[in-house]
């Protein structure tokens, strides 16, 4: 599902892009996305390209065991007396210690798959085969057993220009500083997804205007955490009180905000960020509530459900304010007009409304006077930044029918 994503779709299209034109590609991804398969499934995508090939990743590390030998007094017997019937109880030795063969180095294995051999040197022998100067290696830093040899093979072929060569890894899967920004790309894995991508994960399946104020709720609490706007989507009933038991903490400090509007996270976030737990979103630095200890995680969960609130209901007040006010007008009187609307041409408030149906004589229908009331203590909430109850949501769905 993510690489059908607006936000993924459009980071491998820039990757694919830049080899296109010719250009190696360092693709950095979190630790996170790669420990869930994520990663994997990207890189297949972007390694489908008909003129790409995969390296395969270091074998298994082969074992040579020397067979035991008979010894006498922890010596080993001449060949001569092997099966001699004087020797027949001797004792036999303890299998020796494997022997390690080691795996082929990754020059060597990209060397074997596009050119075979003989070569002095892989690398060189790569970059002069017409054959391999057309092709996009592709390498999964999470594979290999070497960063220095990874980073090493980049920036050489980044510097030959031929084949290209797409090394997909964690920060701690390559040397760092592998690519002469002259010659190759670095694309991270950060301000990747946005608020459509997280909406998508999230669903269309719940009906009404507490469906579509929880959906609000849980796209913007969960920003950049694709899995918790999962999870959410799946666990939440739609009650705010119940909200922040669903957030299980990760971590057992503050994660530290601020910068990361480059094209990589800033030197802080590294961690967080390795974790899938900070990300940029929507401009802005988001660091996923789920890394937020629970003495601040009240705060936080507070002020997002109501920037959601904000977005979600606003539209909704408006229309059933306009609403009220056609009823309203057509009950109040001049002077009552005049009290209320300080200004003639301008909309009449909720607040004025509902106060002088109170204390002016103002008389409207009894679901007009209810909803009424409703919508301003919405009003007021959202306008002193605190979310709306469960109780007022109820009624003012329940009232608009």
């Amino acid at each position: 599902m993510i690489p059908a994503l607006p936000g993924p779709r459009a980071h491998l299209d820039r990757i694919t892009a830049d080899l296109d034109a010719g250009f190696s590609c360092l693709w950095l991804v979190p630790d996170a996305l790669v420990a869930s398969g994520v990663a994997e499934e990207l890189l297949a995508d972007l390694a489908a390209r008909p003129d790409s090939v995969r390296v395969v990743p270091p074998s298994v590390v082969e074992v040579e065991r020397p067979p035991a030998v008979p010894t006498v007094d922890g010596r080993a017997l001449p060949s001569w007396a092997v099966g001699h019937p004087a020797f027949e109880e001797v004792a036999w030795s303890p299998a020796p210690e494997p022997v390690h063969v080691p795996v082929v180095r990754l020059a060597d294995r990209v060397a074997g798959m596009l050119v075979g051999g003989p070569y002095d040197d892989p690398v060189d022998a790569v970059a002069a085969s017409p054959e391999a100067r057309r092709r996009v290696v592709v390498v999964c830093g999470w594979e290999e057993d070497d960063p220095a040899a990874v980073g090493a093979f980049l920036s050489r072929m980044s510097a030959a220009r031929a084949p290209r060569v797409l090394v997909a890894a964690r920060t701690g899967d390559v040397r760092a500083g592998a690519l002469d920004p002259l010659t190759g790309r670095t694309h991270w894995w950060w301000g990747v997804t946005g608020r459509l991508d997280t909406a998508v994960v999230v669903g269309t399946g719940r009906p009404g205007l507490r469906g579509a104020v929880a959906r609000e709720v849980v796209v913007e609490l969960a920003g950049p955490d694709l899995d918790l706007a999962a999870s959410l989507a799946r666990s939440w009933d739609g009650r705010v009180e119940a909200l922040e038991g669903l957030l299980d903490v990760v971590s057992p400090s503050v994660v530290p905000v601020g910068g990361g509007h480059t094209g990589h996270p800033p030197a802080a976030l590294r961690e967080p960020w390795s974790r899938g737990l900070a990300d940029l979103w929507e401009g802005q630095v988001r660091v996923s509530p789920r890394a937020v200890p629970p003495g601040r995680r009240a705060e936080v969960v507070r002020s997002l459900v109501w920037r959601a609130q904000h977005r979600a209901l606003t539209p909704v007040l408006d229309d059933a304010r306009a609403a009220i006010e056609v009823v309203f007008r057509s009950r109040a009187s001049t002077a009552v007009l005049a009290e209320v609307a300080r200004d003639p041409d301008a909309p009449l408030e909720l607040g004025p409304m509902c106060w002088a149906v109170a204390h002016l004589g103002v008389r409207i229908p009894q679901h007009e006077r209810r909803l009424l009331s409703r919508l301003r203590d919405a009003r007021n909430a959202l306008a002193h930044l605190r979310p709306v109850t469960d109780d007022d949501l109820d009624g003012i769905e329940k009232l608009l029918g």
